[in-house]
């Protein structure tokens, strides 16, 4: 019976868990022998890829007791790879609901998932448990004092926020023991019988009822093997006195239809996605051009800037030595004339005379030609100004007339 187990071995998160009872035994394999492994075995592969069975060991057990074949069960197994997903956390997943643990158990249970996750909160590591609060943090405590786990600062509560984690409380009440619950071969009998009651009453109604209970679970239903979902078809038909459609020769129509319009379905894609690589392809040839325009625009701005920074400097340099020749003119003039007199004379303030002459104040043309009237400065001929425009078009290249 127990030959399996030198071909995979079990792993402690399994053996966390009660064997069934003798009747129990006795029951799943005489329901295996009538209807087949129906739950998949769940192997467990860690991070030196050794393969580890992590939920089934009562089932292969029933499988060889009967004669079925163990290895085609190992084969079809459901598997799950670490680091992906943590072994005490999957098996707790898978059997914590099944079956009533002891408390040694449960305490052996929450040092696997204090292992696998140490950075959730002692009260959702009890909820995964199934014990209080108290115990989950007593065997924290103990579990970072031998040094199994890392002490953490901060701890990730069940809503997914991080809290400040707190000690467990001295002198904590203990648990109280839960009631057994029902062995789960009873529960199913129970099941069955209310359902045999159900249709009992109305067998069209009963059959309405099991109808609407299987389209809840639709989305689950989805995840069996498809030969599976067929057989269960096949004995329902028959249990409805209909006739089984003979499987060996399906009509032509019925294959050949949704495989033409699953070939049509991949060339809609593939022209999508096409035209959407043209798209992409296209957006960047734009972007190149726009940074090369911006670029030329750039280069075409520069010198016009360059001319127009220089013509200011010298502007700038102009009005402070006409400024000079101003206050040279104004000291020369016997009696000394002020600039509180000048400035009186123009209708200026003194301090605009102050400025002017210090080259601080841009001169306009009609202010400079009082200044030059009064003081009897002689002006400067002053560049002509189709030259000054010329140079800020620049030059004939530059804006395409001929040179």
């Amino acid at each position: 019976m127990r030959e399996w187990r030198k071909e995979i071995k079990v792993h402690p998160a399994a053996e966390l868990y009660p064997d069934l009872s003798a009747d129990e035994r006795v029951e799943l394999a005489n329901d295996i022998k009538e209807n087949g492994l129906r739950v998949p075995i769940v192997l467990y592969v860690d991070e030196s890829s050794t393969s580890w069975l992590l939920d089934g060991r009562h089932r292969l057990d029933a499988l060889a007791a009967c004669g079925g074949d163990v290895e085609a069960a190992l084969t079809n197994a459901e598997t799950y790879h670490a680091p992906d997903h943590k072994p005490y956390e999957l098996a707790r997943s898978l059997n914590a609901h099944r079956r009533h643990l002891t408390m040694e158990q449960k305490h052996r249970l929450v040092g696997g998932l204090l292992k696998d996750h140490p950075e959730l909160s002692n009260s959702e590591i009890a909820r995964r448990a199934g014990i209080d609060r108290n115990t989950a943090a007593a065997d924290r405590a103990k579990a970072e004092a031998e040094g199994t786990i890392p002490k953490m600062a901060r701890t990730v509560g069940r809503d997914g926020r991080a809290r400040t984690a707190t000690p467990a409380k001295r002198n904590s009440t203990p648990p109280v023991k839960p009631k057994p619950s029902t062995p789960p071969a009873r529960a199913r009998d129970n099941a069955v019988i209310a359902v045999n009651a159900m249709l009992a009453r109305d067998v069209g109604v009963g059959l309405g009822d099991l109808i609407r209970l299987l389209n809840e679970h639709t989305g689950r239903l989805e995840h069996l093997d498809w030969w599976r979902r067929e057989e269960f078809v096949d004995r329902f038909t028959v249990a409805l006195g209909l006739t089984v459609p003979s499987k060996a020769a399906p009509p032509p129509a019925q294959d050949s239809a949704p495989s033409a319009e699953l070939e049509e379905a991949h060339r809609q894609v593939r022209e999508l996605n096409e035209t959407i690589e043209a798209q992409a392809r296209r957006i960047e040839e734009l972007r190149t051009r726009n940074a090369e325009l911006e670029k030329q625009i750039g280069d075409m701005a520069k010198p016009a800037r360059t001319r127009r920074r220089t013509r200011d400097e010298s502007a700038e340099q102009t009005d402070a030595e006409f400024g000079g020749r101003v206050k040279a003119a104004r000291e020369a003039i016997k009696p000394k004339l002020s600039q509180a007199v000048l400035a009186g004379q123009l209708g200026l303030d003194q301090v605009t005379i102050s400025r002017i002459e210090l080259g601080k104040i841009p001169l306009t043309p009609e202010l400079r030609a009082k200044l030059e009237e009064r003081l009897g400065l002689t002006s400067e001929p002053a560049a002509e100004p189709a030259i000054a425009e010329l140079e800020d078009l620049g030059s004939p290249v530059d804006v395409g007339l001929p040179a």
